[in-house]
């Protein structure tokens, strides 16, 4: 079995190990002697081919590669570094929103274009609701540089409320998804932290549901991905201690006191400070619908209904004419909490960053950083 490291065409490590008939895994070490670190702002990748040869070690009997990048991220304290430097984390939150596709696109440009206009808004991370982002979408993110948090979709629609009471075969079942789920990105630079799942109200939990959301889950993705990061639970609190035990968590994701923060109020964000912070699903103020968007449905898997329902109310009201002033004050007045909101994190001594909800319209929830 042979690995060659490349740098584009430029090969800079290689290894190889003999390997016995019927062998299915090899176990060993490649040395790069040096390496760029991949950071949102310098996103470098190299390329890992793989191998396998005949026993005179000559024809190639097999051969598959992957990208990957060299960086490391920690906590120490109440701070988040990504390769020896303190980070600030703007992440956006995707509720996966296809109107065009329904499902999540397979065509890694398309989220290419996408990111990178993040990027351009100065976002550095991305985080889904209760749910994993595509292998399309990890790939995109390793390319322009989008700090992945990969949320386990254990507790969607209706098994939301099995979490707090949780056993067989939901036990079983989730650890063996989150192997999986955990093997299949865990080489991609981009993906740096890991969730087992998000608002989970520990006071209603019963203590096997603890275990095994805050131990037993974190336990097996650090053992599988020792060089990520791992939280329990993104959501609400902002304390390892509780009256069920400690967490097993390398930061807090929380609710702000107030939910959408009202501007220039300046409540403090209590934490024992003993993991850095970050604000969970965050300032998601929304604005008056556009009608105008109607025409991006055109070619669209889904209706529109709410701008048809704006229409024909504003103008049962005899309010038509105005559709166009609400829409504009409204956008002002987003802008405006939104900016505030951000600025408070920003300030914020014990804050190291945020989940802003969200980056795109999500139907008439129009409370995305884009339309």
């Amino acid at each position: 079995l042979a690995l060659a490291v490349k740098d584009g065409a430029r090969i800079v490590a290689t290894a190889s190990w003999p390997m016995e008939p019927g062998q299915k895994s090899v176990t060993g070490r490649i040395t790069m002697e040096q390496y760029q670190r991949w950071s949102p702002e310098n996103p470098y990748l190299y390329a890992l081919e793989v191998t396998l040869r005949d026993n005179q070690g000559h024809a190639d009997q097999d051969r598959c590669g992957f990208r990957f990048g060299m960086r490391e991220i920690r906590v120490d304290g109440a701070k988040i570094y990504l390769n020896g430097r303190p980070i600030f984390w703007r992440v956006f939150g995707d509720d996966h929103y296809y109107p065009e596709t329904l499902c999540p696109p397979a065509d890694i440009d398309w989220y290419r274009s996408r990111l990178r206009l993040a990027r351009g808004y100065g976002m550095n991370g991305v985080k889904a609701c209760v749910d994993t982002v595509s292998q399309e979408y990890i790939e995109a993110c390793d390319e322009v540089g989008i700090l992945v948090i990969q949320e386990m979709p254990f507790g969607l629609s209706t098994l939301r409320a099995n979490r707090y009471t949780i056993e067989e075969p939901f036990l079983s079942f989730y650890k063996a998804e989150l192997d999986g789920l955990v093997r299949v990105s865990r080489n991609h630079a981009s993906v740096v932290a890991y969730s087992m799942s998000s608002e989970l109200e520990f006071s209603n939990q019963t203590q096997q549901s603890f275990d095994f959301f805050s131990r037993d889950l974190p336990r097996q993705t650090r053992e599988l991905a020792p060089h990520a990061l791992v939280i329990d639970c993104t959501g609400y609190l902002n304390q390892l201690e509780t009256d069920k035990g400690t967490r097993d968590t390398d930061f807090y994701a929380s609710v702000h006191p107030q939910h959408k923060k009202e501007v220039l109020e300046e409540t403090e964000m209590l934490s024992d400070n003993k993991r850095p912070l970050i604000l969970h699903e965050y300032n998601w103020w929304s604005c008056y619908p556009d009608p105008g968007d109607r025409a991006l449905y055109e070619y669209a898997q889904l209706i529109p209904f709410w701008l048809d329902g704006l229409v024909e109310t504003a103008t049962a009201n005899g309010q038509a004419e105005l559709i166009p002033t609400y829409r504009e004050h409204s956008l002002w007045l987003q802008a405006i909490a939104r900016k505030d909101g951000i600025e408070y994190a920003r300030r914020h001594d014990n804050i190291e960053g945020y989940i802003l909800w969200l980056l795109i319209d999500f139907g008439h929830w129009c409370e995305g950083l884009l339309d």
